[in-house]
């Protein structure tokens, strides 16, 4: 085998984006905006003090967050509760809803249509996927590492560690330990209903064939992943405040997931042996484009790149 081994775990928008080659792949991508909404808390407070407030207070802390770079000037602007209303539409916004900060160079993507093309891409280029394929030791062998597996033993070359929470115990066969934590977020999916929101929303998204995806939750609960009534309860209350009109249309699923969290919140991107790369962030979905133009070459013997130099697991060792 000539590239490294992936040792993982294993595991829509309203419009779709056109094809212009016959052996394009759609990933159900749109750059339609993005809004991060802020609501206040109590009531009978007068609308044009809210409005004054967002706009004094609320910037200073949504730059002390992160989730608006004033510094280089990345396209984010602050909305108050009107300007909110006027970029969703005929839908009615809640009472409780301050403002927003709206982003016209966010968008989204259909995480199942990114994995498939990715799996596509993958196997077309000769690798190989084995379903169901747990990791049980690693074992150096001079310039090689022998994965003993459920489904035989494997020798390679070089290994990437990419399997989230897994990770614990796949860079412990290493002799390294790994500052990863679980956090469970939990998802409620309505039924489908007319299109009505053409851009993400915090925690409020319609996907492509008209459910509405209402989350999320940030529970400590181990590696637990249940669904819980208050949770959703939670979810349904913070959803009606944004959109009250959402009371009218019913819950049909829910789920719950576990957040790869390493200690300070940031990724890591480290070699940890003579041929042993670490993956570790929270959200790999997020971050593919970041990862599909920078790993590659770092991860095939190249010098690693200045974006990535800080990302280090001995961060957490000093």
């Amino acid at each position: 085998m000539r590239g490294p081994v992936l040792a993982g775990a294993s595991g829509a928008r309203l419009d779709f984006c056109p094809q212009p080659r016959h052996d394009a792949l759609n990933l159900g991508v749109h750059r339609r905006g993005g809004e991060q909404v802020v609501q206040r808390r109590r009531i009978g407070i007068d609308r044009r003090i809210t409005d004054h407030i967002f706009n004094q207070v609320v910037l200073a802390r949504l730059v002390a967050i992160g989730v608006i770079d004033v510094v280089r000037g990345i396209g984010h602007v602050l909305c108050v509760h009107d300007e909110v209303q006027e970029l969703v539409g005929e839908t009615p916004l809640g009472q409780y809803v301050s403002g927003g900060s709206f982003s016209d160079i966010d968008g989204d993507v259909n995480p199942l249509l990114l994995l498939r093309a990715m799996r596509k891409v993958f196997s077309g280029r000769g690798g190989r996927f084995r379903q169901g394929c747990s990791v049980n030791a690693i074992q150096r062998n001079r310039d090689a590492y022998v994965l003993d597996t459920t489904q035989g033993t494997v020798e390679v070359p070089a290994i990437v560690l990419a399997a989230g929470l897994g990770n614990i115990k796949l860079a412990a066969m290493l002799g390294k330990a790994v500052p990863l934590a679980p956090e469970k977020g939990q998802l409620l999916v309505t039924e489908r209903v007319a299109p009505f929101l053409s851009f993400p929303m915090s925690g409020i998204r319609q996907t492509g064939n008209g459910s509405v995806m209402i989350g999320y939750t940030n529970e400590d609960t181990g590696f637990e992943v249940t669904t819980t009534v208050s949770g959703a309860a939670r979810l349904s209350r913070r959803a009606l405040q944004v959109f009250p009109g959402l009371g009218n249309i019913r819950v049909v699923r829910s789920w719950g997931g576990l957040r790869v969290l390493t200690g300070d919140g940031a990724p890591i991107y480290d070699k940890i042996d003579q041929n042993a790369y670490l993956l570790a962030t929270h959200s790999a979905v997020t971050l593919a484009a970041v990862h599909a133009s920078l790993l590659p070459d770092w991860i095939l013997g190249g010098p690693k790149p200045d974006e990535i130099q800080h990302f280090k697991l001995e961060r957490f060792h000093v």
